[in-house]
């Protein structure tokens, strides 16, 4: 699918076509609260591994920050992949570089923005297009271990594209590399082996786990469609209580509009949805309860 804040398949209702909507759907120069979540998450997770490497904190401590810290730092990276935290290219490029930088010490954004944009065309769909179909396939048992290695997927997917990626990518990529075999390999000759565990690779992967939990499987159950056939029906809107599911899902307990307006700031997801509702609905949305049973589709107007 497109990542166009075009992407409503021919709507063409007044609403959805007004400038206030417009405005709603489209990156601020700046997008100020996603700047905040990200200096706030690096203030906790850098300042709370200080204190306990220090002693000041128990470790435990600090893994819990830094798992929360890790969570909230993946919307600021994925609204970065989408262009969605400002209108600057490099304001979005850095952030993005350095909000991955706490699940692994390679930070390959541009990779992930493609990884991610081929996850937009192809939702749900189950011949290797999609790449975060690796969270819902496969037994029910087995599905905490995918999505506590979604991640490690995501290499496998992109490698199978190598080939065909920009010279620029590619060069992006080899330096991330480097850059991340210097700085680990620097640490553990520096003896912080055993704080890079407990501080950081432990709580990435535990992040990792959440977020895959809440912005690719819990968004896309029950798979009605594939975003080519009905990108109504191919992501779910999660109704009720949204003063708690909202902080908790990061706003994706609103991920159809994500899918529907991908380059809006992820903070103004509700917002949308209430204003440009009465259209909405006009296109039977996959809306589902806090248990993610199907809710009746609000049939089409005949006016």
């Amino acid at each position: 699918m497109s990542t166009s804040n075009t992407t409503t398949q021919g709507v063409s209702d007044s609403l959805l076509a007004s400038s206030t909507f417009t405005r709603l759907t489209t990156p601020p120069n700046v997008a100020w609260p996603t700047v905040t979540l990200f200096l706030l998450s690096y203030l906790s997770y850098l300042g709370a591994t200080g204190l306990a490497v220090t002693g000041y904190i128990p470790g435990w401590v600090a893994m819990v920050v830094n798992t929360i810290a890790a969570y909230w730092l993946f919307t600021v990276f994925h609204d970065a992949a989408h262009r969605s935290a400002g209108k600057s290219q490099s304001l979005n490029d850095w952030l993005g570089r350095a909000g991955i930088l706490v699940f692994f010490p390679f930070p390959i954004f541009k990779a992930f923005r493609f990884i991610h944009m081929q996850h937009h065309r192809f939702a749900n769909d189950q011949h290797g297009k999609d790449p975060d179909a690796y969270t819902g396939n496969g037994p029910t048992w087995l599905l905490p271990l995918r999505w506590a290695t979604v991640d490690l997927y995501y290499y496998v997917f992109y490698f199978k594209h190598l080939s065909s990626r920009p010279g620029s990518e590619k060069r992006e990529l080899a330096m991330v590399v480097v850059f991340g075999l210097v700085l680990f390999g620097g640490l553990l000759l520096a003896g912080a082996g055993e704080a890079l565990l407990w501080y950081w690779l432990i709580p990435g992967r535990v992040a990792a786990f959440f977020l895959a939990l809440s912005f690719d499987y819990l968004p896309h159950h029950p798979r009605n469609s594939t975003q080519q056939e009905n990108p109504w029906q191919a992501t779910n809107n999660r109704m009720g209580l949204e003063w708690l599911l909202t902080p908790v899902l990061m706003w994706q307990n609103y991920h159809l509009v994500h899918h529907l307006y991908p380059r809006a700031p992820f903070y103004r997801y509700l917002r949308i949805w209430r204003t440009g509702k009465p259209a909405f609905e006009r296109h039977e949305p996959l809306l589902v309860d806090l248990l993610g049973r199907e809710l009746p589709r609000t049939p089409p107007s005949s006016s």
